[in-house]
């Protein structure tokens, strides 16, 4: 479809109030406040009035545009208002692409404000049993790992986003949906990622949403342990001594929650915690074997399934 000779036409002012509306979730107050104004001035203003605005009605309902002079810096004031434009079709995707990255943040008040805003959207969903709307999220966060491929500044915040919603059960619908098709998705995506990563921050966190994704109260658990356990296998023979240990111990804490739902044999169950406990997983190098032969006991206790290649990994090689 051509816009002949228009510099300025519907789809151009729907990928503006995109990027604005992405931007309005930022970690960055100085960024949300400046997206607010531009919106405000885009949707609002009649001194001209702007063409081509889709959605404009709705947008000025969701986002409180009656009201003038807003601080659109203030966490507690913005996402609240953000995640009511976020069940617009065409902006779902950035609404929820910026939002992750203020949800997993440092910064307290706007990881705070913007979680809570997060967590009351899908709890609205579920209660509307709009259910597509949840599968559409989890399409958002899957694009975002291809999309920012070992782009930390995105990712990390991402996996911190996932670990909370798995933390609060608020991923339980994606888990199981279509037999697994999002949870198994998902473990490609952070295989794929920590598949020669060097960014040791980025490394732990993979780890910790993995052990998250293991929910031994769903009906998917099973295809679970088939996804997840091989691969936290693969995190106990990393390169880096401090995602050895973490991964260990992370483990070690996720088998003595949730070991007895997860594994019918209580004995190797115990012998494989004993392992995880008594190997000195931060070794720099291990030129005996013996945490090779460490993990690939653990492994065949729990019944993981290695290939001869994953046996025989020994440490002592970091990628770049």
């Amino acid at each position: 479809e051509k816009c002949g000779n228009l510099f300025f036409h519907e789809r151009l002012c729907s990928s503006i109030l995109s990027a604005l509306l992405k931007q309005l979730g930022e970690k960055l107050d100085v960024v949300r406040c400046k997206a607010g104004e531009c919106l405000e001035r885009i949707l609002t203003s009649d001194t001209p009035r702007l063409p081509f605005v889709p959605y404009r009605h709705i947008l000025v309902q969701a986002l409180g545009l009656n009201e003038r002079g807003k601080n659109w810096a203030d966490p507690a004031l913005t996402f609240p208002l953000l995640m009511k434009a976020v069940n617009i079709d065409d902006f779902t995707e950035p609404i929820l692409s910026g939002i992750v990255v203020s949800v997993g943040g440092l910064t307290e008040s706007v990881s705070k404000g913007s979680s809570a805003s997060l967590f009351e959207w899908i709890r609205g969903l579920r209660t509307a049993k709009a259910t597509p709307k949840i599968f559409r999220m989890g399409e958002v966060f899957l694009g975002l790992f291809h999309q920012y491929k070992r782009n930390g500044r995105i990712l990390l915040p991402l996996l911190s986003t996932l670990d909370k919603l798995l933390s609060h059960g608020y991923l339980d619908e994606l888990l199981c949906v279509q037999n697994g098709t999002f949870l198994t998705n998902l473990m490609s995506c952070l295989a794929s990622e920590a598949n020669g990563c060097g960014d040791v921050k980025r490394l732990l966190a993979i780890v910790g949403v993995s052990l998250n994704l293991l929910q031994p109260h769903l009906e998917t658990v099973s295809i679970m342990q088939k996804e997840v356990l091989p691969f936290v296998m693969t995190m106990l023979l990393n390169p880096y001594p401090r995602v050895r240990r973490y991964t260990a111990e992370q483990l070690y804490v996720k088998l003595a929650e949730d070991g007895d739902m997860l594994f019918d044999e209580h004995e190797c169950l115990e012998e494989a915690n004993q392992l995880l406990l008594s190997a000195v997983w931060h070794e720099e190098h291990d030129p005996h074997g013996q945490l090779s032969d460490s993990r690939n006991r653990i492994a065949d206790l729990l019944d993981i399934p290695l290939t001869s290649e994953q046996r025989n990994v020994k440490i002592g090689k970091r990628g770049g």
